[in-house]
């Protein structure tokens, strides 16, 4: 993992399976697992949750956190929430930049990222378009190395 696990704040993962990809977040402040799936109703996270949770473990072991280890074994001290379904993706092909959007909502405010999450407001192909724009724009403008802030951050 390359840092103490105790410091970490946050972590977010794109899940990708064939064709479509998802966001695991673990906010370890407040003990949770949110699945974030744009499109489908969630069908790979429990056995995503399940690998992630073996890996934190064994992450924890080895950085003598035993305690925080069996933290991980225990689904009711760092339960799973699935939002599926909103906000849903406008088509077949934006789960990416979906994923990618409520990762720059958990990043500017948690707050808004959940908010987002309980609502039932879709994402536009506007919101879609600009996201893109945007992204592609930072990408051709900053230097090799920079970042907005937006795709790397720790937290």
């Amino acid at each position: 993992m390359g840092r103490p696990i105790t410091d970490i704040t946050t972590i977010a993962a794109i899940h990708y399976v064939p064709g479509h990809c998802c966001l695991l977040v673990i906010d370890m402040d407040h003990h949770q697992i949110y699945y974030y799936d744009s499109y489908y109703e969630s069908p790979h996270a429990d056995e995503v949750v399940s690998r992630f949770r073996r890996y934190l473990r064994v992450e924890c072991r080895l950085q003598g956190q035993d305690e925080l280890s069996d933290s991980f074994e225990n689904p009711n001290e760092f339960p799973l929430t699935k939002y599926s379904r909103s906000p849903r993706q406008p088509a077949g092909v934006s789960c990416g930049i979906c994923c990618l959007l409520m990762i720059s909502y958990l990043i500017d405010d948690p707050k808004r990222f959940h908010k987002r999450a309980n609502n039932k407001e879709h994402f536009t192909e506007n919101e879609m378009q600009r996201a893109r724009a945007k992204w592609a724009c930072d990408l051709l403008t900053r230097p090799r190395g920079q970042s907005s802030g937006f795709l790397i951050q720790h937290t």
